[in-house]
């Protein structure tokens, strides 16, 4: 006889449902052999979900299933599967897969007076399982089963009795209900208090594309990843994005080692030696003042040190930008074909935050990353993202650099244009207006200032944590080669005045 979790205190087994992303969300997997609920709209891709599950646990998992439809029929679901290029003819020829059609209402009970025997649908699913020797089982659309009988009590004990036998055999089931309507808040209640994780999905629609989330709402004996997750279906199937994993109480960075824009003032004078190795500094400016050039400089100094850099843009044309570098005499494209560099891009449209951070996380990590650049933190609530959601990405990708040792530079485009020459220049100044100054380890300031009929652009480092850093405020110019520190504002303004005269 096989011992209990609440007798043992063993901790509770989990099953890969081999659904890329979902895993990681769930911290593991599915509890294996307990029953677990998938609710959502119409649209939002209940079936594919369940699908998927069965599909990979035959061919990742060598775990044979039964898939139990109340509202399709097989040839249907065939169909239908068809698209991801998934062969359930071949599997049920192999005898990994059966199918049990429940939609019709004459093969599944038997009328006994006002009352009904769900019998024959128990007897199905058993032998079923017994035919492919099943370690899972999907059940589409419980819904559809509730709404065809008015004695939900007897549903609700069957499907109780059906998930304890399941449970009994070690058998991971998932069921899919429906979310709306009277019925189906009834149907979701029943399954709800038999199934020990709930799993919800979501969509809405976006200016160019429906955009989907998942949400673990509840798993019983077993951690998982709370909150929303952003998912796609595609061609060959459902790709969920989970959070990126990190722990702001590790921080790699390490005083001793400085990381260099190589530029001889800038580094020594103003940095005091540059940026702390796995610091995250933001460079904000208006437009025009060199922000993503600075950046870039940045990149390619770690390319001449012999470090990986990779650059994430949300605005910038990737091609346009490699020109822009060749022109001050940065071969990125040769670069990018040695290995060296790489770029990130995404839209602004429909801006998918959860792939984009995955994404990120990918790359430093296959390409040994050592410099980044994100350019720009600013465009983040331009592609509709809310002020805290902007924060939480930073936030999340700060932490994650940081864990790493990784340095990196963000930019910023301020709302002020130009600063007169006199009065206090930075009085007025607002670095950002989502509120992400506070999360980063440095700040630089760039700006255009009005002084006798001239424009120019000044420079200065408000913070640098752990650096002894200039307080003064410098003028810079940019030319082939990049960024060029010109000395100090206060000084060269009266240099300029003894020149007039």
């Amino acid at each position: 006889m096989k011992k209990k979790f609440r007798e043992t205190g063993e901790p509770l087994k989990k099953t890969l449902t081999g659904i890329e992303g979902l895993d990681e969300v769930l911290e593991g997997g599915l509890p294996q052999g307990r029953g677990a609920l998938v609710t959502g709209e119409t649209g939002t891709g209940k079936t594919v979900l369940l699908n998927e599950f069965i599909y990979r646990g035959i061919t990742r998992r060598k775990e044979n299933g039964i898939f139990v439809s109340f509202e399709e029929n097989s040839k249907e679901i065939l169909q239908d599967v068809g698209g991801f290029g998934w062969d359930y003819p071949g599997l049920i020829k192999q005898d990994k897969l059966r199918f049990v059609d429940a939609a019709r209402r004459g093969e599944i009970i038997r009328e006994i007076g006002s009352n009904y025997d769900f019998t024959p649908l128990v007897l199905r699913i058993r032998e079923a399982i017994k035919q492919v020797n099943a370690q899972r089982v999907v059940i589409d659309n419980l819904n559809a089963f509730f709404m065809r009988f008015r004695n939900k009590n007897e549903i609700r004990a069957t499907l109780n009795f059906l998930l304890g036998e399941l449970k009994e055999k070690e058998i991971t089931a998932l069921i899919s209900v429906e979310k709306a309507g009277a019925e189906t808040a009834l149907a979701a209640v029943s399954a709800e208090f038999v199934s020990d994780t709930i799993i919800e999905l979501s969509s809405h629609s976006g200016q160019q594309k429906t955009l989907r989330e998942l949400e673990v709402r509840k798993m019983r004996g077993a951690g998982y990843r709370s909150g929303k997750v952003e998912f796609e279906i595609g061609s060959a199937g459902i790709q969920i994005f989970p959070k990126i994993p990190v722990n702001l109480t590790i921080a790699a960075t390490d005083f001793n080692v400085r990381k260099k824009f190589e530029v001889r003032e800038l580094d020594d004078k103003i940095l005091d030696g540059g940026i702390p190795q796995g610091q995250t500094v933001l460079i904000s400016g208006n437009s025009g003042t060199g922000k993503t050039i600075m950046a870039l400089q940045f990149i390619q100094a770690g390319l001449k040190a012999g470090e990986h850099g990779l650059y994430v843009g949300l605005e910038e044309n990737i091609e346009e930008l490699k020109k822009v570098a060749q022109g001050l005499g940065w071969d990125f494209a040769r670069d990018e074909k040695a290995g060296k560099l790489r770029f990130l891009t995404a839209s602004l449209i429909d801006l998918q935050k959860d792939r984009l951070l995955l994404d990120i996380v990918k790359s430093t990590e296959k390409n040994n990353i050592k410099r980044l650049v994100f350019d720009s933190a600013s465009s983040l609530t331009s592609a509709g993202l809310s002020t805290q959601q902007a924060r939480n990405f930073v936030i999340q990708l700060g932490g994650f650099l940081k864990m790493k040792g990784i340095t990196s530079v963000f930019t910023y485009m301020m709302t002020q244009n130009f600063q007169a020459a006199k009065g206090r220049i930075l009085s007025s100044v607002e670095m950002t207006n989502i509120q992400v100054s506070s999360l980063v380890d440095g700040l630089i300031l760039l700006m255009f200032i009005e002084q006798e009929q001239e424009v120019k652009m000044v420079l200065n480092v408000l913070k640098m944590r752990g650096v002894n850093h200039s307080k003064d405020i410098y003028g810079y110019r940019i030319e082939k080669g990049g960024l060029v520190i010109e000395g100090k504002y206060g000084q060269e303004s009266a240099d300029h005045g003894k020149n007039r005269q």
